[in-house]
Formats: structure tokens, C-alpha cells, sequence
């Protein structure tokens, strides 16, 4: 029963949040592989479970933008493509340590991961540019730097991304 419930709450969390490859990946873990033990054995694995993808998830974006935080110089125009947790997170820490920015983006269709993006930072009063997709090209030319999110990076070095981050990366 308790598994049946853990399983119905992962398919509606991934239907509603279909372009967040971190949350597939942290509720398969947290699902993969369940034994019907006992309901207190079961319900212990999964918090166990949970919490290392908590802690796993919580570091290493905390150490992303450690990182990259040393790539924003004051006064930049930045450009993202869509939305990336760790990419807010980055540009979150830049405007904490006072670094002057502002943010260029782009509708990014289907799923409008740039109106996300562009609705965060300015909650967080960073000035935001936002762009349709068709001018994506003349935001990119306008940036000083082009942030970009990674949904997987294989053991081969290939990066995978939303949809366009390849043409945003030859454009750059």
C-alpha cells in the first residue's frame, strides 16, 4: 500500500513537472527497486533515500554556484536559456555577494521555462529582459555571457539540454 502511494505521487509530480530531469531522477532512485517489507522497513528506505538525494541535490548546486559565481562581472548581460535550478541559484549567490547583472531570455516553447526563469529573478529584483523565441539571436548578441542549464552529462563528456541549447551554443 505505502509503495502504491509513493508510486501514484512520483507519476503525478513527473506529469506536472514533465521538463525537470533532477526531480525524474531523484524519484526513480527513491522508487527503483522497493521490496514489500514491512511498512516501517519500507517507509525508513525511502526516507533514507530521500534524504541523500536531498543532500546530493542541495551541495552540489551550492558548489555550482560557488563555481560560477567568479564568471559574473559587475555590470554584465547575461543570457539563459530557459529555466535551470542551478543557473538561478548561480545568479541568486551573484546578486547576494552585490555584483551588478542583468538577465537576458527567451520564451522557450513549449513549456515557457524563460517566462519561469524571468518571473524568479524578478521576484528577486533582478532586472530581466524577456525576449520572444524569435529574436533569440538578437538576445544572445546582446550578452555579455550565455548561461546554460544540463539535464545529463554522459561519460563521454556529450552534454544533453532543453530543446535549442545547441543552436544558443553556436550562436554564442
Amino acid at each position: 500500500e505505502l509503495i502504491s502511494l509513493v508510486t501514484r505521487i512520483k507519476n503525478k509530480a513527473l506529469e506536472l513537472h514533465k521538463t525537470n530531469p533532477l526531480l525524474k531522477n531523484s524519484l526513480d532512485y527513491i522508487t527503483y527497486n522497493l521490496k514489500p517489507y514491512a511498512f516501517l522497513k519500507t517507509k525508513i528506505e525511502i526516507l533514507r533515500r530521500t534524504e541523500y538525494c536531498l543532500y546530493h541535490t542541495e551541495t552540489a548546486q551550492a558548489n555550482l554556484a560557488d563555481f560560477g559565481v567568479h564568471k559574473i562581472k559587475r555590470g554584465m548581460t547575461i543570457y539563459v536559456h530557459g529555466y535551470s535550478s542551478s543557473v538561478v541559484d548561480l545568479l541568486l549567490k551573484a546578486k547576494s555577494l552585490g555584483i551588478p547583472f542583468e538577465v537576458v531570455t527567451t520564451e522557450s516553447h513549449p513549456y515557457f521555462t524563460g517566462y519561469l526563469l524571468a518571473s524568479i529573478l524578478a521576484k528577486n529584483d533582478i532586472h530581466v529582459n524577456y525576449y520572444a523565441d524569435l529574436a533569440l539571436r538578437l538576445a544572445i548578441k546582446r550578452s555579455d555571457i550565455v548561461l546554460l542549464g544540463a539535464d545529463t552529462i554522459s561519460e563521454q563528456g556529450q552534454v544533453f539540454s532543453s530543446i535549442g541549447s545547441e543552436l544558443v551554443a553556436e550562436i554564442a
